[in-house]
């Protein structure tokens, strides 16, 4: 009876986890909810609702908040955004965003106190790739479909067109479905280096597969770069900490043994087809049918943002403030509002000055401090989650 419980508690775990990472993708997550208010709405509420009954709840047992060692650099962020609002041109564009950091912060303690309190990091791994898995299907429908299409137009004709075409289905956006597999790729990967059984293995190999492919047809250069970097700080990982017995030194760690030698192999191919393809995106000043080249396509973009620097380069013109910054130096129309400036530094920069920079680089280094830092403090079997995780980052 009590095994029975346990399972029947950990697949309503599952079954929760599956249809929450469901809404942040394909609903809440989605480019079309930036401009839905209903959507706004439905988010907040429900993120309001969960976030804070978790704190009543932890209020009622009189439970502290669980520490990760990263406070002081968070409230030194929220603080340059705090001042950023404040000095802005604008602020009532910039609250909803430092509002936007602060639920960020209270999700990641919530996920933490729910680590903590014994919901396996397993199952969350799991949901999210499952949860992945609906993104990549409903991508590669929608390629199948325009292939499809492309082959309807081709009938008969003496020179076929070439088949061109950038995927955007289902988040609304192909930067946007790069950024979602490009983090979920090294989780994929390591669960593939781990896991003992052959049919899990092959899934995950096929989820890789189609992850390529479809970050392929989103044309995305940053997607091509954090495919590479992230696989390359996988593997890189994986070789110098995770397949290394506890009782090897560190100076020995790169001669001890390596796990699946062949699936290594595979990764660093990725790796370098990613880089491959990045160096040819960058540098092709041709561009393709459905974009410019890099350096080009972002001539229209960084001078708003560095203006916007040379203007104020403290505290920056103010969060969210960067599509008024971007319509000084571009007319619209004809030309369309960009929210950001595609480039995070340069974004960050623009929006909340030097002063916002500093502090996301200075939390950024002590994340990376503390995930290295916790690289031996994992369990054996946990320790290939926690190299998908920093890889990630």
């Amino acid at each position: 009876m009590r095994n029975s419980a346990v399972a029947w508690g950990y697949l309503a775990r599952e079954a929760a986890l599956i249809l929450l990472w469901s809404y942040v993708f394909l609903v809440g997550g989605t480019i079309g909810s930036l401009f839905t208010f209903e959507v706004l709405a439905a988010t907040a509420l429900l993120a309001t609702a969960g976030l804070g009954g978790w704190l009543l709840w932890r209020w009622r047992q009189n439970r502290r908040l669980p520490r990760a060692g990263l406070e002081t650099v968070a409230v030194a962020f929220l603080a340059a955004q705090a001042v950023a609002v404040a000095f802005s041109q604008d602020p009532r564009r910039g609250l909803p965003l430092l509002a936007q950091t602060i639920a960020y912060l209270l999700i990641f303690y919530c996920a933490l106190d729910l680590a903590r309190s014994g919901w396996p990091a397993e199952l969350a791994e799991k949901t999210l790739l499952i949860t992945g898995g609906i993104v990549l299907g409903l991508a590669l429908l929608d390629i199948a479909r325009a292939w499809i299409s492309w082959l309807d137009l081709s009938v008969g004709q003496t020179v076929a067109p070439g088949f061109t075409y950038r995927v955007y289905a289902p988040l609304g956006d192909a930067n946007l479905i790069a950024a979602c597999l490009v983090v979920l790729t090294p989780a994929a990967a390591a669960r593939a280096l781990s896991t003992p059984r052959r049919l899990n293995r092959w899934l995950l190999l096929a989820w890789l597969g189609a992850a390529v492919v479809v970050l392929v047809f989103t044309s995305s250069r940053g997607g091509l770069a954090g495919l590479a970097v992230g696989l390359g700080a996988l593997i890189g990982l994986w070789v110098g900490v995770v397949s290394v017995p506890a009782r090897v030194r560190p100076a020995r760690a790169w001669a001890a043994r390596r796990a699946r030698p062949r699936l290594l192999a595979a990764l660093g191919l990725l790796v370098l087809a990613g880089l491959a393809g990045l160096a040819w995106r960058v540098l092709s000043y041709g561009g393709s049918a459905t974009q410019a080249s890099a350096l080009l396509a972002r001539q229209e973009f960084w001078p708003a943002a560095l203006n916007a620097v040379r203007e104020s380069p403290v505290w920056g013109r103010g969060p969210g403030t960067y599509p008024t910054e971007f319509m000084r130096f571009n007319s619209v129309p004809p030309q369309r509002v960009f929210l950001h400036a595609h480039s995070v530094p340069l974004d960050l920069a623009a929006e909340a000055g030097l002063l916002g920079l500093g502090a996301a680089g200075v939390a950024l280094f002590a994340v990376g401090r503390a995930l290295w830092q916790a690289r031996h403090k994992t369990a054996p079997e946990a320790r290939a989650r926690w190299a998908a995780a920093a890889a990630g980052w």
